[in-house]
């Protein structure tokens, strides 16, 4: 393990993470609701579950993981996610590139950064495969475990409230009426 692996610059990693997301107009720009935000939280929640946990596990993958574990959605086409009107038909299809994207993305990163090579092949695993909560073949590391739980949580505690009133700003629906097509709609179910 190389000094980049012992010692990961984490805030230089969340600068990093940001400036994917600043670039980016348009659905990335929603203030403290947006993925900068909630990269944080992803953040800060898995530190919490490997001090819960209380089992070994690559604490320092999984904190480099959760920074740039949705980097890729800055890569995404936003017209193939949502319209003036509302979340398109191929939503999910578009959305659930964003984990490779984001390995893809991460790679030659961590490489600049110094990192080994096992150390970014382990870390660009967990980002790929973040996504895949139900539909995971194989055993999961509990690296994976941690950086999916920490994902999941981090989307459904605050973000998962307060994402209906920013939607109903964004397609300028009552907020009653945003929570209703959410409900409804099957091309919204999936984007956590």
């Amino acid at each position: 393990m190389n000094e980049a692996d012992k010692r990961p610059d984490y805030k230089k990693l969340y600068r990093i993470a940001c400036s994917y997301f600043e670039k980016k107009k348009g659905h990335f720009a929603s203030g403290p609701l947006d993925e900068t935000f909630f990269t944080l939280r992803v953040f800060e929640t898995a530190k919490d579950l490997i001090k819960l946990i209380k089992v070994k596990a690559k604490e320092k993958e999984i904190l480099t993981a959760t920074l740039l574990h949705d980097i890729g959605k800055s890569k995404l086409n936003i017209k193939k996610i949502i319209t003036k009107n509302g979340f398109t038909e191929n939503i999910l299809e578009e959305w659930h590139r964003h984990p490779k994207l984001s390995a893809k993305l991460a790679k030659p990163l961590l490489k600049k950064l110094g990192h080994s090579k096992e150390f970014t092949e382990n870390v660009c695993y967990l980002i790929e495969n973040h996504d895949k909560r139900e539909n995971f073949s194989g055993k999961k590391s509990l690296e994976l475990q941690i950086v999916q739980d920490a994902d999941y949580i981090g989307d459904t505690g605050f973000a998962g409230f307060v994402r209906p009133f920013t939607w109903s700003g964004k397609f300028k629906r009552p907020i009653i009426e945003q929570i209703k097509y959410m409900k409804n709609n099957k091309n919204s179910r999936g984007l956590i």
